[in-house]
Parts: structure tokens; C-alpha cells; sequence
């Protein structure tokens, strides 16, 4: 095996060795008579080297001078209509839908339920079904269907969402 080896190695380096002279002919036939035009391009004439020591240390971060005077402002100069002015969905409200529509079937799917009354909050609402259903023993979720609920925004642009199948049957 050694010897087998040996004699691999051996071939190789000569083809190395081939390799090299046939290299060494051509450069000497090239130095003798050289081509014209244009022999061998190099795109940039030098090459750009960045030493380590050329980077800044380490420079801590300036302090910011922060003025420490707190405003402060009466209660009258506050509007809290912002505060205010956030939605509430009416959990009431939606059973309310959801009963008017198992009051013609024995149940009713929550795509049904939005296209007899349309979604008017956007995704909090469809969320607010969704935990209404969670919470009632009356309301199953299937999540091997899924159906698609769709809501127009104050803007006309419409909204899509898909969800696992929520079904409501009438209460026990």
C-alpha cells in the first residue's frame, strides 16, 4: 500500500513539475517577443489597504445636556377628548347579532353572521366574536375550515381577514 502510494505521489509531482515548465516556455517565449497592443490589464494601479491602528479608539459618547424643568399644565388646559375618543366593541351588541341570526337557524357560521350585520369596527370586533365564542358553551371553533371575514374601513378600502371556522348554535 505504501509503495502504491509513493508511486501516486511520485506521478503527481511530475505532472506538477510539467505543469510549471510549460508555464516558465511560455512567459520566456512572451519576454523574447512580446505581443502588441495590450498584454495584461489591471484594473486599479494600486491596491487599498486599511491598517488596524489607522481606526479611532475608543471615544465614549458625548453627555447631552437635558434641561430638567418640568412643565407643568392645569387641568383645564388638557383635552381629554383623546382619551376619550377610543372605541369600545359591545360584546352585548354582537350576541345580540349572533342571536337574530340563530333565531332563523339552528346555527349560523360567523361569515354568516358578518354578512347579515357587516363588520362595522374593523378587526377588533371580528377579535371580540372570536372571544365571544371562546367563553360561550354554545360556540364551537373548527380549525380544520377556514373562512375569509371582510370589512370596509371609514376610508372605502376593504379588509380581509381569514380565520378558523366559528360556528354558533343556539344555546342549550
Amino acid at each position: 500500500m505504501r509503495r502504491l502510494l509513493d508511486d501516486k505521489v511520485f506521478l503527481e509531482n511530475k505532472r506538477i513539475m510539467q505543469l510549471i515548465r510549460s508555464v516558465e516556455s511560455g512567459a520566456l517565449a512572451t519576454r523574447e517577443q512580446p505581443p502588441s497592443g495590450d498584454f495584461m490589464a489591471i484594473a486599479a494601479p494600486s491596491v487599498d489597504i486599511t491598517l488596524p491602528f489607522e481606526r479611532p479608539l475608543y471615544e465614549p459618547s458625548r453627555r447631552v445636556m437635558v434641561d430638567d424643568d418640568v412643565l407643568t399644565a392645569d387641568d383645564a388646559d388638557v383635552d381629554a377628548g383623546a382619551l376619550f375618543s377610543q372605541f369600545h366593541v359591545d360584546k352585548e351588541r354582537l350576541k345580540a347579532n349572533v342571536d337574530a341570526v340563530l333565531a332563523e337557524a339552528d346555527q349560523a357560521t360567523l361569515a354568516e353572521i358578518t354578512a347579515a350585520y357587516p363588520v362595522s369596527q374593523g378587526l377588533a370586533e371580528i377579535v371580540a366574536y372570536y372571544q365571544l365564542a371562546t367563553e360561550s358553551d354554545w360556540a364551537s371553533i373548527n380549525p380544520d375550515a377556514s373562512q375569509q371575514i371582510a370589512w370596509q374601513l371609514p376610508d372605502g378600502s376593504i379588509r380581509e381577514a381569514t380565520l378558523e371556522q366559528i360556528i354558533f348554535g343556539r344555546p342549550a
